[in-house]
């Protein structure tokens, strides 16, 4: 048996020339890769850990096929002896070492190996612009490795009085760019998942319109839960509704509620996947109302005790769709979204005599008038 003749190298003139998108091959891992736009960026595939992957060595345009040859033998050399290539100082086609890494030089050589990958390219591409655009410019040059949780805050709270979303999504960027550095040590924790870190929500703008319109939406929900309780058209999806005024939680979490997820003999409901803060499963208290309501649920999915609490018979017991619920309450005749629930909850405990805002002062409140209960103005 003859062995397989070894792989040609890439010469010089062909990696000037190759125009056609795709991956070419050299030797010892290393891959050209050239992109539909004509970019042409060098690649070395190696296994760490167990794992396999595509380190970004640099622009073909910069660096020739020999250079590329010469760091990815140091790189293979550091892998065999128990060392991360981006850990250590990186080494440049001259030999010299360069500074260690910092945050800016980490996240582009994750940004190459994710387009190397051709895997989720959309969200490389987002990550790689948020962080250009709003991180880089502040930390980008500190070194993976000295980065603190203290950093990390002020940045985010800069970001926070500019455009809060765009904080928040900087924060979850950093906790999974920095959770790869741990797992590749370059250090032993990461910084960003700190509860010092976290983005504040910011302050709710009130206006005279949006209070206009709780206040006419809170006048119409004790009409709306007496038909619900009274209606005896699809039971299932009025019971979801119901529920979702009583709770107040998310409309996605009600819809999607199953019932392993409830303990009924403590009284409490449990986010275990939908939501959790800090690590800890957030846990709902459940009044007398909510475990009447389960109850009438279990009974109409005929036993029930798994999966979906409230199940569509039309579609072989799977979720209601997240538009079902606005229909229905066309449907009655109520001009009111679900979200509505929470905002005029919101203008109820604003106005509140004494701020009381417990669930059961809620129920209370529903099965008023409405009409006739003023509130004094905000203090």
């Amino acid at each position: 048996m003859t062995d397989a003749p070894p792989q040609p190298k890439l010469t010089l003139r062909f990696v000037r020339n190759v125009v056609t998108p795709g991956k070419y091959y050299d030797q010892d891992g290393l891959i050209l890769v050239v992109s539909g736009r004509g970019a042409k960026r060098w690649v070395q595939r190696l296994t760490i850990d167990g794992r396999r992957r595509d380190l970004g060595l640099g622009s073909a345009f910069k660096i020739t096929p020999a250079s590329a040859r010469r760091m990815a033998a140091k790189n293979r050399l550091l892998v065999r002896s128990g060392k991360h290539p981006l850990a250590a100082p990186a080494a440049n086609p001259s030999g010299q070492s360069s500074q260690p890494q910092t945050l800016a030089r980490f996240v582009l050589n994750r940004y190459r190996r994710r387009t190397a990958e051709s895997r989720g390219l959309k969200a490389a591409r987002e990550e790689y612009g948020l962080m250009r655009n709003h991180i880089h410019p502040r930390i980008g040059r500190r070194p993976v490795v000295e980065l603190s949780p203290e950093e990390i805050r002020v940045v985010l709270e800069q970001l926070r009085q500019e455009n809060p979303n765009v904080a928040k999504a900087a924060r979850t960027r950093l906790i999974d760019i920095l959770d790869e550095a741990v797992r590749d040590g370059f250090r032993p924790d990461n910084p960003a998942d700190r509860p010092e870190t976290r983005v504040l929500a910011a302050p709710k703008r009130s206006t005279a319109e949006g209070d206009e319109r709780s206040k006419r939406v809170l006048e119409q929900l004790p009409g709306l839960l007496e038909t619900l309780e009274t209606s005896l058209r699809r039971p299932s999806l009025l019971r979801l509704i119901r529920f979702n005024l009583l709770t107040l939680r998310a409309p996605q979490e009600c819809r999607l509620a199953r019932w392993e997820q409830f303990d009924l003999i403590e009284r409490v409901w449990r986010f275990p996947k939908m939501q959790s803060e800090e690590g800890v499963i957030v846990e709902f208290g459940l009044s007398d109302a909510h475990i009447t309501l389960l109850n009438e649920a279990r009974h109409i999915a005929k036993g029930g005790g798994s999966g979906w609490v409230f199940c569509n018979p039309q579609s072989n017991y799977v979720p209601y769709k997240a538009n079902a619920a606005y229909k229905a309450m066309r449907d009655l005749g109520f001009a009111i979204q679900i979200l509505d629930f929470r905002r005029a909850h919101e203008y109820w405990a604003r106005r509140s005599p004494g701020g009381n805002v417990e669930m059961d002062d809620w129920l209370l409140q529903l099965r008023s008038s409405g009409q006739s209960h003023e509130f004094p103005p905000p203090k």
